[in-house]
């Protein structure tokens, strides 16, 4: 249980070392969609900190036996974000949320970017969606200023999408039946 317990604070300590410079990129990520929000991000280890990992795991090991997991640990850590002090989800419309992951997104690629000097590959569906063409228009700008290699999957050939990457280095592709086409 020891190795457990030490790989677990390992894992937990390397996360709260990256949410400093994750914290920074999600500011300027968000600036971009949000004129006048602070958001704060919150880490949150996996279990409560008023107990050690060993005492929580020495607490749940009968119950986790019958559930047939860990209800503790790091697999369950987690970053909470908040608006002006408030939850994203009680203040944030659908629309505003999911600019908010894509935020989130876009600052977890600059954050690897900054660590390792490499980029974030990122696979998009249904990118549109709930999106208005402002907005769709900004993801597609800071997606192509990362350099970043980026999939976009939808239902439907969207004009909105393809009048907003006009200029950037991209190809299209239909899918039918099993069988991929390039769309020239």
């Amino acid at each position: 249980m020891t190795l457990y317990v030490n790989m677990q604070l390992l894992s937990i300590q390397k996360g709260r070392n990256i949410l400093p410079g994750l914290s920074r990129f999600v500011v300027i990520c968000c600036r971009i969609f949000f004129d006048d929000c602070e958001f704060e991000l919150q880490y949150y280890a996996g279990w409560d900190d008023t107990k050690s990992l060993k005492e929580h795991l020495a607490l749940t090991l009968e119950s986790d036996f019958r559930r047939g997991y860990t209800y503790v640990g790091a697999h369950r850590a987690d970053i909470k974000v908040r608006v002006q002090g408030r939850d994203v989800a009680k203040v944030l419309s659908r629309g505003q949320q999911k600019l908010l992951v894509y935020a989130l997104k876009l600052a977890q690629g600059k954050t690897l970017q900054s660590l390792t000097a490499k980029r974030a590959i990122y696979l998009l569906d249904d990118l549109a969606a709930e999106l208005d063409a402002d907005n769709l228009k900004r993801v597609l700008t800071v997606l192509s200023e990362l350099g970043s290699q980026v999939f976009i999957s939808g239902i439907d050939v969207l004009p909105a999408i393809t009048e907003q990457i006009e200029g950037f280095d991209f190809k299209q592709f239909h899918v039918e039946r099993g069988f991929i086409k390039e769309v020239v």
